[in-house]
């Protein structure tokens, strides 16, 4: 079995996704559904995949589910929570936590104007939270400034990371 374990789905009739408007995304500002991924799994080989965030809000979070209650090929979710506001953060997280699929969470860090967002007093207590709860961080830091995973790490958060959309381009 092969799996995509980073895969994004997108519907810009349901949700505006401020990334997309950027030129540099001009030729994928369209839906990417469910469809979409299944002809090119196929061409591929590619089984099931994890769906991930595309967007840092609980509309996003819910298409997914609703995908995924859809499609059994959806292997688990990587959804977004405010982790810069920790009170929400875990309510969200507690609810998250019941629905199947449910595999860790993502915040769109890259794109936070703040390089240092990920440094933050609140955002810290966010990620405090998925370590006391072994939820896995799915993260992505700003181009040019990876070594601000090495300041969540000085902070000893036991948080499982995987590595992210390391493969898009620009990224090495």
């Amino acid at each position: 079995m092969s799996i995509d374990a980073h895969l994004h789905l997108w519907n810009t009739e349901r949700l505006r996704y401020e990334w997309l408007q950027r030129p540099e995304n001009a030729a994928i500002n369209r839906t990417f559904g469910f469809e979409d991924f299944r002809s090119l799994a196929a061409a591929a080989g590619v089984d099931r995949a994890v769906l991930v965030q595309a967007d840092d809000s609980a509309a996003d979070t819910e298409a997914m589910f609703e995908v995924a209650a859809v499609h059994p090929e959806i292997a688990g979710l990587v959804a977004w929570v405010p982790l810069d506001r920790p009170d929400e953060a875990a309510a969200q997280l507690t609810r998250l936590q019941a629905r199947p699929g449910f595999a860790g969470i993502r915040n769109l860090i890259h794109d936070q104007p703040d390089p240092d967002w990920l440094l933050r007093p609140a955002v810290g207590e966010g990620l405090a939270l998925l370590e006391r709860r072994g939820i896995p961080f799915d993260q992505l830091p700003p181009a040019g400034r990876e070594a601000v995973l090495g300041g969540t790490a000085t902070r000893s958060y036991a948080l499982g990371t995987p590595a992210g959309d390391t493969s898009r381009p620009g990224r090495q």
